[in-house]
């Protein structure tokens, strides 16, 4: 049987609205056998915090720390930060390859 961290990091990663995989996620916070801090390393290590911080909202405030989710919600707001810093340098260099004729 796997870890429940290795469990809901699965289930982040092809959650669907109500399946199984939710019912399941459910199921193990409540087991209350989750190490919080292993499964941020985890979710950081496999680039899946906003899939995990997904899953989390879905199953409802009971079962998880609130400063996991803090941390969690810290993560998704840096993750957005980084897209947008991204997508802005991409739009720059589209700009410059376009006026060069490329």
């Amino acid at each position: 049987m796997a870890a429940p961290e290795f469990e809901l990091l699965c289930a982040a990663i092809r959650i669907d609205e109500q399946g199984p995989d939710l019912v399941r996620a459910r199921e193990i916070i409540e087991s209350g056998t989750i190490k919080w801090d292993e499964l941020y390393y985890r979710a950081d290590f496999h680039s899946v915090k906003p899939q995990l911080a997904a899953l989390i909202k879905k199953t409802g405030p009971g079962g998880v720390p609130d400063d996991f989710r803090s941390r969690l919600a810290e993560a998704c707001i840096e993750n957005l930060q980084n897209q947008i810093g991204n997508a802005a340098e991409f739009l720059k260099i589209r700009e410059l390859l376009g006026a060069a004729g490329i």
